[in-house]
């Protein structure tokens, strides 16, 4: 059967309701039963013309089929389910209302608040706004998170300090080297102006003597 819609709604005084897409339906299914470890009971009325099933349930898993339909494990706790073809059925989850549940803020965020209760709802102003809000979670969150920012400046500022430091070193250590280097060609030219030298001496030296050669002779 093809699902058509969902509703989520507080527990009173709130009479708050909101829909729920089948995907956050699932999620807070699998909470009760993955995480908290408690599954959710729930009333499944089935209908079929003039004939109604009726049965509370325990529902032991849920997930989303490969055909995009939810898909629920269960437990028949009383009643009974005679039919299997209805043309209208209807399932009510019980709540687990005051259990922690986390919700997402639109920063990418994570807050947790007490489940069943008002405002307690992804992307919810009272949690996720503190500055219009005077919930103290939220509050503590966003100061947790502007601590959390002020220690990622401060890390790259650092990191900025030491890339800084190694690229002086880096700039002292060519310096260093290029001056080293002008340092060996000078002392090369030198030796090589030395061997220039005492090679014109020596051409000198041998012209003379072929000159008082020629002259003895």
């Amino acid at each position: 059967m093809k699902h058509t819609s969902s509703t989520a709604w507080t527990d009173r005084p709130y009479h708050k309701t909101i829909p729920i897409s089948e995907k956050n339906l699932i999620k807070v299914v699998q909470n009760m039963d993955n995480v908290e470890k408690n599954p959710p009971n729930a009333t499944l009325v089935g209908i079929n013309q003039d004939k109604v099933d009726e049965s509370i349930i325990e529902i032991m898993s849920a997930k989303i089929n490969k055909d995009n339909n939810m898909v629920f494990g269960f437990k028949i706790l009383s009643g009974k389910i005679k039919q299997t073809n209805f043309s209208h059925l209807s399932l009510t989850i019980d709540s687990c209302a005051g259990c922690p549940i986390h919700i997402k803020c639109h920063d990418g965020s994570t807050l947790h608040c007490s489940g069943g209760t008002m405002n307690c709802y992804d992307y919810s102003p009272h949690y996720c706004d503190p500055i219009n809000s005077d919930n103290k979670t939220a509050k503590e969150a966003a100061a947790e998170a502007a601590r959390m920012a002020m220690k990622r400046t401060e890390k790259r500022v650092k990191e900025a300090a030491a890339e800084m430091m190694a690229m002086k070193r880096t700039e002292k250590a060519a310096e260093k080297a290029t001056e080293k280097a002008a340092k060996e060609e000078a002392e090369k030219e030198r030796w090589r102006a030395k061997k220039d030298i005492a090679a014109e001496k020596a051409a000198k030296k041998k012209a003379e003597k072929e000159r008082t050669r020629l002259k003895q002779h």
